[in-house]
């Protein structure tokens, strides 16, 4: 310090120059007044620009009545006129600028100024004081000179103090802009920082979470995993992702995944920690669930095929290893499609998962019990020679089954058929055993339903026979290796053919003539019936037309429809487009339906059967006297022809029983408005006797077999049918 420098600062308080900011500058004034008489001090900012005016940044000693910004300009000289970095401007105020209103309104006469200048060295403003007169002695100068430039360094760091504020408020904008959690940390694990996004993930407010470590935003268990986490990414360096879990401030737990890396400091010394969370609960859930749908049946909750083939495996290990028996148990309902079909999925839904608790029940621990889909589950059982067996467990499933049920306030009561494989006698794999567990089942349902069947070799013939015969069929669809017979229909009371039946027969390259009742009901379960339902239809059609074009009567040929073809929504149409096709006029195609099948949905029986009237077919009901129906249900149905079941035909008419239900059927068509029609009729006597009860119409051997297209043609030429 220079002995002027000295001299000057003596004068003022200790520790003047050790204050900062605003501080510093309200300490000045009393300095100057107390060695010069000054009243006033101005820190003003200025620029370059002659249009930009004075703006003051610090003021002091001003009254309330004056105004300095409105009164400051006049007097100052121009930055340009700045001319060392040391200068001050000492004047006799009211002899340079007289009309100066600041001057006047101060009752200052004179002001002495040092120029601000910043880092570089370039100016930005004066510090002024203002006061009665000028003295310019060497003291006050270099006072003036050293506190001008403490002012500028000040202001100067004020003002990279308000960017960096600035700055990091931008950052923060920036950051609470991104929707995902980003978060960053010092090296030693506490937080810095966070965006909005963050806290509101967390639930916390943000001064819980800024300036703490892990554990104290997060239970021990998991801050113990993110520290760890955190050591090893300080000690390694780069970046990291791990899933892991978080508890919010209100306690919910959320599956997440962490993005972290390293951040550096200027001089490339890791200072800390950033990171993002990604939250994937709701994914981690659906995940959860379609794991669970692979494996679990999502109706009773019991293991899918796919689980069971699993556990299945496993079991065979254990059972091998401990030279023990396991059971393999194919369990069916019976009839649970008239449960679905009279009460609606939903309903049959509810009787299946009860099914499967009860199944449970009866079962120990170890075992399993699976669906494999529709009303079809399969238990897996470990035997204990003397002490449990298969038999056993057989019977305690079929009895649980067989218990009343009673859901929404309907009381049902079912019954299952269970078959039997046991390892290793029937088998030493799980294919093996599935297999014959389920053969043996279909024999229990075929033979007796309710009741159980252990597996035998001779039923592999019949599972074998069932899939070549399968394959035939496939192939003879393929290669029209079917054709159609048909069986008269005749008119009562003049013996005329009025129609035909039209029958469908395979005739196998090798196997010759396959009998209807073998490849029938598989072609039902294999669901073939339904091209081959089709191709009745369309051959029947063109065989009609022809017998339409070559005028040879009103003649009728009646299609059966198969169960599955009833159900298809499509029916009608396809009718509809067989008939335009083959330009068949529709009266004279009729349509056969059991009466099961129209029992089974009656809202669509109605419909479907409402909307072949409108189209202009003949419809009947096949099979009368086997099915449920009564009265007043029959009533509602747009019906035309009611054909006696052959099993009450045969009897007659010596079978008391038979000829009381035929008698009954006949008159009840005649209430309804409807004709009846007997089929299987095989004797004069069986005409007779139907003749007289007012039967209209007969089909069966006595008037005639199925016959070719062309024989039965021949036969339409001939006036009256030749019976016998």
């Amino acid at each position: 310090m220079s002995p002027q420098t000295a001299t000057a600062t003596t004068c003022l308080p200790e520790g003047l120059f050790a204050t900062t900011g605003q501080a510093f500058l309200s300490a000045l004034l009393p300095c100057f007044h107390s060695l010069c008489g000054s009243r006033q001090l101005l820190v003003v900012r200025s620029s370059d620009d002659p249009s930009s005016a004075p703006e003051i940044a610090f003021s002091a000693g001003f009254s309330a009545e004056v105004d300095p910004d409105g009164c400051l300009g006049s007097g100052l000289p121009s930055l340009g006129q700045i001319l060392e970095p040391s200068w001050v401007w000492p004047d006799s105020a009211n002899h340079r600028c007289p009309d100066d209103p600041l001057l006047r309104a101060t009752g200052a006469g004179a002001f002495l100024g040092s120029a601000l200048q910043d880092d570089a060295g370039k100016p930005f403003g004066w510090l002024l004081i203002y006061g009665p007169s000028c003295d310019e002695s060497p003291e006050l100068v270099q006072l003036l000179k050293c506190a001008g430039k403490r002012t500028a360094a000040e202001l100067n760091r004020l003002d990279n103090m308000h960017a960096l504020i600035k700055q990091a408020r931008l950052h923060q904008t920036v950051l609470n802009a991104n929707p995902m959690p980003i978060f960053f940390k010092d090296a030693e694990g506490k937080y810095l920082g966070c965006n909005d996004a963050f806290v509101k993930f967390l639930n916390k407010p943000r001064e819980e979470i800024l300036g703490q470590e892990v554990f104290g935003v997060a239970p021990s268990t998991l801050a113990e995993v993110y520290r760890q986490a955190d050591l090893e990414l300080i000690k390694q360096g780069g970046t990291q992702v791990y899933e892991s879990a978080v508890v919010t401030g209100s306690g919910d737990r959320r599956d997440v995944i962490f993005h972290k890396a390293v951040f550096y400091d200027e001089v490339g010394n890791k200072a800390g920690i950033s990171g993002t969370v990604v939250d994937v609960t709701q994914l981690r859930a659906a995940e959860n669930e379609a794991r669970y749908l692979a494996h679990f049946d999502s109706v009773t909750g019991l293991p899918n095929q796919t689980l069971l083939r699993d556990r299945l495996e496993q079991e065979l290990l254990h059972a091998e290893h401990g030279r023990r028996e396991l059971a393999v148990l194919c369990l069916d309902l019976d009839r649970f499609k008239k449960i679905n079909n009279a009460y609606g999925h939903e309903f049959g839904d509810q009787v299946l998962a009860n099914v499967a608790q009860r199944l449970r029940k009866v079962l120990e621990a170890e075992d399993t019990v699976a669906r494999l889909g529709g009303d079809s589950f399969v238990v897996l059982a470990q035997l204990r020679p003397g002490n449990r067996s298969a038999r056993e467990v057989a019977k305690s499933l079929l009895e649980t089954v067989r218990q009343p049920m009673l859901l929404e306030e309907r009381r049902l009561f079912l019954s299952a058929s269970i078959g039997i494989a046991v390892y290793p006698h029937d088998g030493r794999d799980a294919r093996a055993l599935l297999s014959h567990s389920d053969a043996a089942q279909a024999q229990a349902k075929q033979k007796q339903q309710g009741d159980l069947r252990f597996f035998t070799p001779a039923m592999n013939t019949v599972v074998t026979e069932q899939l070549l015969l399968e394959e035939h069929l496939r192939r003879a669809i393929e290669e029209e290796q079917f054709f159609l017979l048909y069986q008269p229909q005749v008119d009562a009371a003049t013996g005329q053919v009025i129609g035909a039946e039209a029958l469908l027969r395979w005739r196998h390259p090798l196997w010759g003539l396959v009998e209807p009742d073998r490849f029938i009901p598989l072609a039902e379960q294999t669901q073939l019936i339904r091209p081959l339902g089709e191709m009745v239809l369309l051959q029947a059609c063109q065989q009609a037309r022809r017998w339409q074009d070559d005028d040879l009567g009103r003649l009728r040929v009646a299609v059966n429809l198969s169960p599955m073809q009833f159900q298809d929504q499509d029916l009608v149409t396809k009718v509809r487009r067989i008939l335009d096709q083959t330009g068949l006029e529709p009266w004279r195609l009729g349509l056969e339906i059991t009466e099961t099948e129209v029992m089974r949905d009656f809202d669509h029986a109605i419909h479907c059967l409402t909307r072949f009237r409108e189209v202009g077919l003949h419809l009947a009901v096949d099979d009368f006297g086997t099915g449920y129906s009564s009265l007043s249900y029959l009533k509602h149905f747009p019906i035309d022809l009611l054909k006696i079941d052959r099993s009450f035909i045969s009897g007659l008419p010596e079978c008391r029983d038979d000829a009381a239900i035929v008698t009954a059927i006949i008159a009840m068509g005649f209430g309804l408005g409807l004709k009846v029609m007997a089929e299987g009729v095989e004797t004069a006597d069986q005409e007779r006797f139907l003749t007289e009860l007012g039967c209209v119409a007969f089909q069966g051997y006595y008037f005639g077999r199925p016959l070719t297209a062309d024989a039965f043609t021949k036969l339409l030429r001939t006036p009256r049918v030749a019976h016998g």
